[in-house]
């Protein structure tokens, strides 16, 4: 299931670079986040083809941090947030990837 419409963050080439020079990079083992503070709470998924080079697989691993975050998101978080996993995610169970979110969230508060 996807993220709400009200908690995507459709990027561009120019939000994608404010978020990269001007936001806080927060690592996990298996994520690597930008974010800035924001209206609401909004995410987007960057998932590259060093993810894998198969398509199913890439969509796999955003539908389950999708997921995670949607099941996991603080009501009071007010961020802007671009994720990027790390090719350790492919094959991890659902606790795995939750643990990691829930980590995100402590961090970015």
């Amino acid at each position: 299931m996807a993220l709400p419409r009200i908690h995507r963050l459709v990027l561009s080439q120019q939000k994608v670079r404010t978020l990269r020079k001007t936001g806080k990079k927060i690592h996990t083992s298996f994520l690597t986040a930008f974010l800035n503070t924001g209206n609401e709470a909004r995410f987007a998924i960057v998932v590259g083809t060093n993810i894998s080079k198969k398509a199913t697989v890439r969509n796999k691993v955003r539908r389950q941090i999708q997921q995670e975050i949607m099941l996991s998101l603080p009501k009071d978080m007010k961020v802007d947030m671009m994720i990027y996993p790390k090719s350790t995610i492919v094959g991890k169970p659902a606790a795995e990837i939750k643990k990691e979110i829930s980590s995100l969230f402590q961090k970015t508060a």
